[in-house]
């Protein structure tokens, strides 16, 4: 009866910790961003920075620039972090 408890928790443990460490793997692969989104909340500071500094709202083609650079600088570097 000992060995059948035994086993039973040893089971009940192995896939309770491979459940958690699945678990974990999953929130890490949710939680790495692309270029893409490293470069929209570049020009999104850079936005914020102009409008509450300098009082101005950069035009579209300024935002654009803004974007395309971190885009490139983070394609570049090979990852967004």
């Amino acid at each position: 009866m000992k060995k059948r408890v035994f086993s039973l928790m040893a089971v009940v443990l192995f896939m309770s910790s491979s459940l958690d460490i699945n678990a974990n793997t999953q929130n890490e692969d949710l939680d790495t961003g692309t270029c893409f989104d490293a470069a929209a909340e570049a020009e999104q500071n850079f936005m914020n920075n102009m409008a509450t500094r300098f009082r101005i709202i950069p035009r579209d083609e300024t935002a654009y620039n803004v974007f395309a650079a971190a885009y490139d600088a983070c394609v570049e570097t090979g990852g967004p972090y």
